[in-house]
C-alpha cells in the first residue's frame, strides 16, 4: 500500500460529499420545478466513478506511473470505507428528511435488517467493481508537461 493511502482516502471521502450534495441539489430543484417526475439511483454510482477517477489521478500525480490492477483492488477496498460511511451518512439524512425507512418495511424490523444488509453488500460490491475500475482509468491520466 502507497504511504499516501490515508489523505487519498480522506480526500475521496469529502470528493463524494462535494459530488453528492451536488447531485442531491440538482435533483431537488429539478423536481421541485417539475422537470422531471422520477429519477433513478444511478446517482450514486456516478459519485463512485467521478471519486474513483479522481482518486487514479491522484495516485499518478504521487506516484508518476499507471496503477497496476492488483493495487487498483487493493486500494479501492480500501476506499470502500469512505464510500460506506458516505452511504451510511446519506441514508441518515434521507431518513431524517422523509421520516421512515422503506416505507412498509419498516413495519418488520426482519425484512428491514434483511434488506439493509443485503443492500449495503450488494452496494459495496459494485462499488468496489466501479472504484477499481474508475481508480484504474484515473491512473492512466497523461500528466501535463512541466514548465520550464
Amino acid at each position: 500500500m502507497p504511504s499516501f493511502i490515508v489523505p487519498l482516502a480522506i480526500r475521496y471521502f469529502f470528493v463524494s460529499l462535494a459530488i453528492t450534495i451536488a447531485g442531491m441539489v440538482a435533483v431537488a430543484l429539478l423536481l421541485a420545478y417539475n422537470v422531471v417526475d422520477d429519477i433513478g439511483s444511478s446517482l450514486s454510482f456516478a459519485v463512485t466513478y467521478a471519486s474513483g477517477v479522481w482518486a487514479g489521478t491522484y495516485f499518478r500525480k504521487q506516484e508518476d506511473r499507471m496503477a497496476e490492477w492488483g493495487e487498483c483492488w487493493r486500494i479501492s477496498a480500501v476506499l470502500l470505507v469512505p464510500q460506506f460511511l458516505l452511504e451510511i451518512l446519506h441514508g441518515a439524512f434521507s431518513y431524517a428528511l422523509t421520516g421512515s425507512l422503506f416505507g412498509q418495511l419498516a413495519s418488520d424490523p426482519g425484512i428491514l435488517i434483511g434488506t439493509i444488509v443485503f443492500g449495503l453488500t450488494f452496494g459495496a460490491l459494485i462499488a468496489w467493481v466501479v472504484t477499481a475500475t474508475a481508480f484504474r482509468i484515473g491512473s492512466k491520466a497523461a500528466r501535463k508537461p512541466k514548465k520550464a
